[in-house]
């Protein structure tokens, strides 16, 4: 069972809310909401419906900052990084990762 499995249902409940989408310092910077925890939770969802996991996929899981900001505002009690970083894993699995992101791990590695 893969790490993103292991998240299910934090995806479906992050979802099918929009709650913390006015604190996201990502998604208020570019507007769009595949930039939020709800966003990225609707494309994991795919995934976990079969759905490869693709380039842009991968992209998605990397825009996000990590920061916490859902968390501190979720009322639910939810935790969106917990899947992002599942995400970040199999993004990985599948080798994948952004090539901005492979080049600043790279660097970090010499």
């Amino acid at each position: 069972m893969s790490d993103l499995t292991n998240e299910q249902k934090t995806i479906n409940a992050c979802r099918f809310c929009h709650m913390c989408r006015h604190v996201c310092p990502i998604g208020k910077q570019t507007g769009k909401e595949i930039h939020h925890a709800r966003g990225r939770a609707l494309v994991l969802s795919t995934v976990l419906k079969g759905k490869k996991i693709n380039e842009e996929i991968a992209q998605v899981a990397y825009e996000c900052a990590l920061c916490g900001a859902c968390i501190e505002q979720c009322v639910t009690g939810w935790d969106p990084t917990i899947f992002t970083r599942a995400a970040r894993t199999e993004v990985a699995v599948e080798d994948l990762i952004p090539p901005a992101v492979n080049s600043v791990v790279q660097k970090l590695m010499k």
